[in-house]
């Protein structure tokens, strides 16, 4: 269940095929993308630090570290190179989430 919400300034819309983000996604950090989701929502307005891509990243908390840091650092790279922006502009903040702190159809997740 990796989800990312990724908000992307606007001059950046058009500028990747979101398809191959979660492709990229997948392979860079060993994964496979059956269950990962990305949102990408367009910037309309952001005062302070200029960032050109935010993403927030949730994961359910039965992720190994090591696991962890290869979504974050796979999605942070997929990200780069699929919208051409250097890696500076790019945050990535992660969310690990508990057992039971998940609705899906309508019922709590738990693992």
């Amino acid at each position: 269940m990796p989800i990312a919400h990724c908000t992307i300034s606007s001059d950046l819309v058009s500028k990747a095929e979101t398809g191959e983000v979660i492709e990229r996604w997948g392979s860079l950090s060993e994964q496979p993308t059956t269950d990962m989701t990305i949102n990408f929502v367009r910037a309309e307005l952001q005062e302070g630090r200029p960032y050109q891509i935010i993403a927030n990243l949730f994961l359910p908390s039965v992720w190994s570290e090591k696991s962890v840091s290869a979504l974050q650092l796979g999605l942070a790279k997929a990200l780069s190179e699929s919208f051409s922006v250097e890696p500076k502009n790019v945050l990535v903040m992660t969310t690990i989430l508990s057992s039971g702190f998940v609705v899906e159809n309508g019922r709590e997740v738990t693992w």
